[in-house]
């Protein structure tokens, strides 16, 4: 049986767990107390609905290293949405979506585990093509999964209940400020996050003829802002 999807945050009413300050971690690097993060509402801007998260990364030190780790809910998990992964069955995919015009940058997703530790998607590379992208990981491949470089992690994924402690950012050559778009943080039952993803702006209006009990029948799991996810058939 497949796990359920799962919307953590969409931006579209709230930051919801995303409502923290970048500098907040004491895991930054070279991060200057001046970055924000703010839920902006250009409606066309964003990759779908009413609202996204823009962070503004400005390093203490340009042309140094940094890294910005974006907490969800603090990181703590009790303030996060769970969700359990298994060994066996199809546990799907998680992950978001980013816009940035400014090169260098790499994402990984952050979850504490059931231990409780760290355990971080790979790196991956952020585009810098001012387009919205989808950075996301494969629940069920243990090479998308390892440590998280100068913070903590395990080296294999524990299995057991997950929450997103953060969103990690780094850069190698930090520029004087560099804008970064977040939308739909959120996880599939099975598949890409991008079959679970609204259409882009305007809102696609299926949703609205999709009632309860098929709601239901699709595995949808409702977040705090009580908007769902619909898992479209293959």
């Amino acid at each position: 049986m497949n796990a359920a999807v799962v919307l953590f945050d969409d931006f579209n009413a709230s930051e919801g767990h995303f409502n923290l300050a970048p500098s907040f971690s004491g895991s930054n690097l070279n991060l200057n107390a001046s970055s924000t993060a703010v839920r902006d509402t250009t409606f066309a801007a964003s990759r779908e609905g009413a609202g996204f998260e823009r962070i503004n990364i400005v390093p203490t030190t340009v042309g140094s290293s940094s890294r910005l780790r974006f907490l969800s809910g603090g990181g703590t998990p009790s303030n996060n949405t769970a969700f359990t992964t298994t060994a066996s069955g199809t546990d799907g995919f998680i992950g978001f979506w980013l816009k940035t015009a400014v090169s260098g940058w790499t994402a990984q997703i952050a979850l504490d585990g059931p231990l409780p530790d760290f355990q971080g998607g790979v790196p991956k590379s952020v585009i810098a093509d001012g387009l919205w992208h989808l950075y996301e990981w494969n629940l069920d491949l243990a090479s998308d999964w390892g440590a998280v470089a100068g913070i903590a992690g395990n080296t294999t994924f524990e299995q057991g209940s997950q929450t997103i402690d953060s969103i990690v950012f780094r850069n190698t050559a930090t520029p004087s400020s560099s804008i970064i778009d977040l939308d739909f943080v959120a996880k599939s039952n099975s598949g890409t996050v991008a079959a679970i993803t609204p259409a882009a702006v305007p809102e696609a209006s299926s949703f609205l003829a999709v009632g309860v009990v098929g709601l239901s029948a699709l595995g949808v799991v409702w977040s705090r802002k009580k908007r769902a996810v619909v898992q479209h058939a293959a």
